[in-house]
């Protein structure tokens, strides 16, 4: 909302400005144009010209091609710019203009990482631009054979080098592939790695043999273990060699699993191995003691059938160790064949990489001779040559001035200085710039808001019988502004009920704001609704009222006071209920005939003769005549000009009425731009 306010009321002031804002834009506009049509017009026109390396073409661009290259065009850039080759192509196309005239407007560049330079040449005639581009490039381009024998020596001295590098690379990479297998013994890593491979695959079967042979021994031993404890539920008894038997079997199986373990550990002949050995024949000795002593020959019954199966326990519990056993071995030279396949396989990726740089450079080492041959066997001539992309043209549009931005830059400074013209001017303006403010500085209602009468003046002098164009309440009834009137006297009827008068006088600070005309409008209005009105001059410094409704100003107010009858001294208009006294013949003394006596039965007698008596007065500054007819009037209304109107004048103005105890009853604001937003919205308010 208060963006909103801010714009409309920044336009508000552009309008108001108008002529401050357009001036300084137009004259500025105009001298850039000027100023841009007078300058000098230059002109650039520009040639590509690519550089190509033989030695470049034939190896593939290696980084001292590269170089090569370079260091050409940096040779060519520097002649391309000498002042020897631009007196040559002077003298060649015939130009007439200086040498430092084209070395000044003469460019030569080259583009990024690209063999390409760029030429360009700026002036004033393109026709001469043109010419003296083709003639560059002829000049520049016989130069190349020059270079020829030069470039074919630094080539073949480069292959040279770079041959004898890469025979040296490649006698050292095939040394290290020798080392490599001295190092790793090796004789084919491919049959190596084969062969582990295979081994592994071979202990993976084997070991998947061992564990279905677990599962199964496993099967069985839990079965004789369940006979085993049938027969103990029935009575059946094992006795005790049987159960020294079970723990020495048991104990031996722990060991033959630990000397299987420690085996693939330790060498033979370790002392931990030697202690186990020890330990196993000992236990077998033992259990073979046991078993003749404790186990006689006959055996029947229970005990016979829990021998059998007792021993069955034996057996598979010890197949079972030897199994497990058997398995955590198999696991240990699997996962040694694939710490063993992985350290091969990293020495595949360093041999790999070793043949690969070998080959490279086997490769590498055939161009290179291969590009030898080729420049001796077929001497051929390398030589840096170069070559126009295309054809210089002759410029068309000039580069200087560049119009549309010149034109542009002028455009935006000629708006600013029009609106920094029209803010200044705003600035010191003090004129009253709106109904609100005059409002303020007066602290009285509106009662009325009436545009500029300006667009009055089509009506022509002599429509409506020579009346005033400004009387638009009776010539242009229709029209916007007569409406104003008409909302005036709505205002001033309002009052009226409010508290009654018959007698109002419009005062205004200064002249030139429209105070007879907005008088002589309102009376219009008023007599319009069907009251009877009589519109009273008493401005006795410069009268208009006779001028304006065309009447004889021979007899009127100063008549009337000196002895004339009413009926003489009053006159007629076209407008019916509207009666007009002029000012008459002026008066030596107006004041004094204002604080006259008669003056005042006058106005008592002009109140019996008709329902308003409106008084048109000079202006309040520096005269009294105003000042006294306040004090003689009902009701007093203040006229202000928006934007004609100074601040000081309406304070000072509504200062000398309060002192006179003069009570305003309403403002009434005329000039009224277009838009106001206070047009409309203090028409009705309370008086």
């Amino acid at each position: 909302m208060g963006r909103g306010s801010s714009i409309l009321e920044f336009v508000s002031i552009l309008q108001r400005r108008r002529a401050a804002f357009c001036v300084p834009f137009f004259v500025l506009l105009l001298t850039g144009v000027c100023l841009t049509l007078l300058q000098s017009k230059i002109y650039e026109g520009s040639v590509s010209l690519i550089i190509q390396t033989a030695g470049t073409i034939g190896l593939g661009g290696s980084e001292t091609i590269q170089e090569i290259l370079q260091s050409q065009i940096s040779r060519y850039k520097e002649i391309g710019s000498s002042r020897d080759l631009i007196r040559d192509v002077i003298r060649r196309g015939g130009f007439t203009q200086s040498l430092d005239s084209f070395l000044t407007g003469l460019r030569v560049r080259q583009e990024k990482d690209s063999p390409v330079l760029k030429v360009t040449l700026r002036g004033r005639d393109p026709e001469t631009i043109r010419n003296f581009l083709e003639s560059y490039i002829d000049e520049l381009a016989s130069l190349s054979d020059r270079f020829a024998q030069e470039n074919r020596n630094m080539v073949l001295k480069n292959l040279e080098t770079q041959t004898v590098e890469t025979q040296s690379n490649l006698q050292k990479i095939e040394g290290e592939m020798k080392a490599f297998q001295e190092e790793q013994k090796l004789i084919s890593l491919p049959d190596e790695m084969g062969r582990v491979l295979e081994e592994s695959k071979k202990f993976r079967q084997d070991l998947l043999q061992a564990e279905i042979e677990a599962k199964n021994l496993r099967s069985h031993l839990q079965n004789i273990s369940g006979k085993l404890s049938v027969m103990r539920k029935s009575g059946g008894t094992i006795g005790a060699a049987y159960e020294a038997l079970v723990v020495f079997h048991r104990e031996l199986a722990n060991m033959e699993l630990e000397q299987m373990r420690l085996s693939a550990t330790y060498v033979a002949g370790h002392p931990r191995l030697v202690e186990i050995l020890e330990r196993i024949n000992f236990l077998k000795k033992r259990i073979k003691e046991e078993t003749l002593r404790g186990i006689p020959g006959n055996v029947s019954g229970n005990e016979g059938t829990s021998r059998v199966n007792l021993e069955e326990k034996f057996r598979t519990e010890n197949r079972l160790l030897q199994t497990s056993a058997k398995i955590a071995f198999l696991k240990q030279e699997i996962e040694k064949r694939e710490r063993e396949f992985l350290d091969l396989s990293g020495q595949k990726e360093k041999y790999t990489s070793l043949i690969r740089k070998q080959r490279a450079f086997e490769q590498s080492l055939e161009k290179l001779i291969e590009r030898k041959n080729s420049i001796f066997l077929e001497k051929q001539v390398v030589k840096g040559s170069i070559s126009c992309l295309s054809r210089p043209e002759e410029p068309t549009f000039p580069i200087k001035p560049n119009f549309r931005v010149f034109l542009f830059c002028t455009l935006v400074l000629a708006f600013i200085c029009g609106l920094v013209m029209a803010s200044l001017a705003e600035q010191m303006d003090t004129t009253v710039k709106s109904v609100e403010e005059t409002r303020d500085l007066l602290n009285i209602p509106v009662i009325g808001v009436i545009p500029d009468l300006e667009g009055c003046r089509k009506e022509k002098r002599g429509a409506g019988n020579g009346l005033d164009p400004f009387l638009c309440t009776h010539l242009q009834p229709s029209g916007l502004e007569a409406e104003s009137f008409r909302c005036l006297r709505t205002g001033i009827l309002q009052s009226c009920k409010l508290r009654p008068f018959q007698t109002l006088l419009i005062i205004s600070p200064t002249c030139g704001i429209g105070k007879s005309t907005v008088a002589a409008n309102t009376a219009i209005v008023l007599a319009q609704a069907g009251h009877k009105v009589i519109l009273v001059d008493c401005d006795f410094r410069r009268p208009s009222l006779d001028l304006a409704f065309r009447l004889d100003n021979s007899r009127g107010l100063t008549r009337l006071l000196t002895g004339m009858e009413f009926e003489d001294a009053i006159q007629e208009t076209p407008v019916k209920g509207l009666r007009v006294l002029t000012s008459g013949p002026l008066p030596p003394n107006p004041s004094d005939i204002l604080q006259n006596a008669g003056f005042q039965a006058v106005v008592n007698f002009l109140k019996s003769q008709a329902d308003f008596v409106i008084f048109d007065s000079p202006p309040l500054k520096k005269i009294t005549d105003t000042l006294i007819l306040a004090t003689k009037i009902d009701r007093v209304f203040f006229l202000a000009g928006i934007g004609k109107t100074e601040k000081k004048e309406v304070a000072l103005s509504g200062n000398l009425l309060k002192g006179l105890n003069c009570e305003v009853s309403g403002l009434i604001c005329n000039h009224s731009p277009p838009g106001d937003p206070g047009e409309y919205d203090f028409l009705f308010k309370k008086a």
